[in-house]
């Protein structure tokens, strides 16, 4: 019986505990826009960097946020290849892989963070980049790999590609991912 009792105030007291943990986390949101230096109201995509810093992608450039301010990155001022975004990524060494639509087609920047420089793709990976990149995805942080797309010439046919250590290589080509059965 003494053991019931004290296994139950030893419960009562975790829950207290809890409870006044609970209590003191008191979640406040806030509306931002363009007079806080939002670029757009057209959010198309968002992350959370490693670092904490909010980055959206809108209709006009790239915005990353720190919990007090703006820092907007666009075409005309620091060289984005299109100001509306379509994919903001990170990848293993903090350097934020951005796509933005340029016409019809796909084009794609790479900001690095420690020296807040922007490269476009060619710059980045060199000469030898594949053409018509049509999105990326990056996979857990401990892979250290960052993965394009790109569609194939032929129906149905795709080719995927690997990026790590500055190196581009290909990982499927013309993989078939419609079968009729």
């Amino acid at each position: 019986m003494k053991q019931i009792i004290a296994y139950s105030i030893f419960l009562f007291c975790i829950f207290c505990t809890t409870l006044n943990q609970a209590q003191d986390k008191l979640t406040v949101l806030r509306e931002l826009g363009i007079e806080d230096g939002l670029s757009s109201y057209n959010i198309s995509t968002t992350i959370q960097d490693s670092r904490g810093f909010i980055w959206l992608g809108t209709d006009y450039g790239v915005n990353r946020f720190d919990g007090n301010n703006f820092k907007v990155y666009t075409q005309e001022e620091n060289g984005l290849c299109s100001n509306i975004i379509q994919w903001i990524a990170e990848d293993w060494n903090g350097n934020i892989w951005i796509a933005s639509i340029e016409g019809s087609e796909l084009c794609f920047n790479v900001l690095n963070t420690v020296e807040d420089k922007l490269y476009d793709l060619n710059t980045y990976l060199g000469p030898n980049i594949i053409k018509n990149l049509s999105s990326f995805a990056i996979v857990p942080p401990h892979s250290k790999e960052l993965f394009f797309f790109r569609p194939a010439i032929a129906e149905h046919n795709y080719q995927f590609y690997a990026f790590n250590d500055g190196n581009l290589r290909p990982i499927f080509k013309k993989l078939d991912l419609v079968r009729d059965y």
